[in-house]
């Protein structure tokens, strides 16, 4: 059985949409209609849980960025991509806060998309439950799940890596 992998894999815990869909709703832009169809339809996506030092500390926290994803008509095989537009900090006691660090969505970039397995499906929804593997180190743990999601978004990693890119380096993963 096959699935279409759709960004992050996986929905939005509802404290995370919660605390995201205010400051979402302020940026969002507006699906505009031109000659060659509708526009594009932005949503909020929010990526895994990264360690915001590597190897991490009782101080470290973890960071969820959050970005947009974009149905374009014009893409058969793609979404469009744009940057991180905010971060949910999360302090080792378990309390997030949301940072807004732009009021736009920035950057236009395309990720392809496929199908993949269910199997492929289910590994890479693990990396949304990794929070307490990253607290303790566990990179046997890790890896897997982690180095699936960097497969399938590459894009967002791309512009993620190099503000974790100890995390990154630790993880090996071999991401074509």
């Amino acid at each position: 059985m096959m699935a279409l992998l759709v960004f992050a894999l996986g929905a939005t815990p509802m404290d995370l949409e919660t605390l995201i869909d205010p400051a979402w709703k302020q940026i969002a832009p507006k699906p505009a209609v031109t000659s060659k169809g509708p526009g594009v339809m932005w949503n909020f996506r929010v990526a895994p849980p990264m360690p915001s030092e590597w190897p991490m500390t009782p101080k470290s926290t973890l960071v969820r960025w959050v970005y947009a994803s974009g149905m374009d008509m014009q893409i058969s095989d793609g979404q469009r991509v744009a940057g991180p537009w905010a971060r949910v900090v999360t302090t080792a006691d378990g309390t997030s806060k949301l940072e807004v660090l732009s009021k736009a969505l920035e950057g236009n970039d395309i990720q392809g998309v496929k199908p993949i397995s269910s199997t492929d499906a289910d590994i890479v929804g693990k990396v949304f439950e990794t929070d307490e593997a990253l607290r303790a180190g566990d990179l046997a743990t890790l890896k897997g799940p982690w180095c699936r999601w960097l497969r399938y978004n590459g894009v967002i990693a791309a512009k993620l890596k190099p503000k974790h890119q100890a995390f990154f380096t630790a993880l090996a993963c071999d991401v074509k």
